[in-house]
């Protein structure tokens, strides 16, 4: 299947449907959910300049601010679902309500009612423990490795590893360094995320820095200048290679590909360097086939705009202190949004 837009769509837009095309003609293979997907091995997609064109599709509306606050979550190595749920993310809420129902059948909770319960976090029934302390965690999942990773050497476990600042501090003393990687996949805790969450999909990054021309440099902090920054000007780009094991292409890619894009950005806005290119590397791409028909949809359009351009209106040294407020996101343009069901 070819779009009939290709030659009106942005280059985001045109690298995501490109790739949504594929799917629609790859084989039929079965999956973990037993809803079934078309499905390819082994994608590896760039968005060059990140700082000029952020990475948000226009061909359907993505939620930004959801982008965000999942990843200040996971930056803040939190892995309870209240934070997103007090915020208005939903979009981790199926696995521990999927948990709650399985041990409470004859009592079951909407999702709408459960993440009520979440957010007023009363005692559960028969207990002094809050209810979102007792169903609402994920278990070790995204965040706690990344700042609580453990360290096996104590035999206690009582020592964690905060990969995130250590990422940080080599980025200002070592920017060569080929060492600069985050992992989640810690195969000692998958068993402990299954229950409530699920193992990592974006599993593994790596950063890596050049130099920046003193004229780009002067150009890219004139662009910072209109919203009335000042700050002292970067020498180096940040590039970010992320690898992601499982890629839901219709709904998680374009969350997934904006929050490293996000990411990239935060980080180095708190190391001062101008966010470069992302590497979107996928292992299993599959498009589920209740997806089909919203795909074709999706294919069917056109890009809204160009893509919009990401400032940051204050800079903190680590990227967990960020707030939705610092965030300015300038001349995004998009379609509706294509609803979808997800596959839990």
């Amino acid at each position: 299947m070819i779009s009939q837009n290709n030659k009106y769509l942005n280059t985001t837009d045109k690298i995501y449907h490109d790739v949504l095309e594929e799917l629609l003609d790859a084989p039929v293979r079965g999956d973990r959910t037993g809803t079934g997907t078309h499905s390819i091995f082994g994608k590896q997609l760039r968005f060059t300049n990140i700082y000029e064109r952020f990475p948000l599709l226009s061909t359907k509306r993505v939620f930004f601010r959801g982008v965000f606050h999942e990843l200040k979550w996971m930056l803040m190595g939190d892995t309870n679902i209240k934070y997103l749920v007090d915020n208005g993310v939903s979009i981790w809420t199926d696995w521990p309500l999927r948990r709650y129902n399985a041990e409470n059948h004859d009592f079951p909770l909407t999702k709408e009612d459960f993440e009520s319960k979440i957010r007023w976090n009363g005692r559960e029934h028969g207990t002094n423990i809050p209810f979102a302390e007792m169903w609402g965690d994920c278990g070790p999942v995204y965040g706690y490795q990344w700042r609580k990773w453990p360290n096996y050497v104590d035999s206690s476990r009582s020592s964690k590893i905060d990969q995130i600042g250590a990422l940080l501090y080599d980025l200002k003393n070592n920017p060569e360094s080929r060492r600069m990687i985050v992992s989640a996949w810690n195969v000692a805790d998958i068993p402990e995320m299954i229950p409530s969450g699920l193992p990592p999909c974006h599993m593994f990054m790596q950063f890596y820095t050049r130099p920046i021309s003193a004229l780009d440099a002067a150009y890219i902090h004139g662009m910072n200048h209109n919203v009335g920054r000042d700050k002292p000007t970067a020498e180096r780009y940040l590039d970010c290679n992320v690898y992601v094991r499982s890629n839901d292409w219709l709904l998680g890619a374009p969350f997934n590909i904006a929050q490293y894009a996000l990411l990239t950005t935060l980080i180095a806005e708190s190391v001062n360097m101008i966010p470069g290119d992302l590497v979107y590397t996928i292992g299993d791409c599959h498009l589920y086939l209740n997806h089909v028909e919203q795909a074709k949809e999706q294919l069917s359009r056109y890009s809204a705009g160009n893509e919009p351009k990401l400032f940051i209106n204050n800079t903190h040294n680590d990227p967990k202190d960020y707030e939705w407020s610092d965030i300015y996101l300038e001349d995004y343009i998009s379609h509706d949004t294509i609803k979808a069901p997800i596959a839990v």
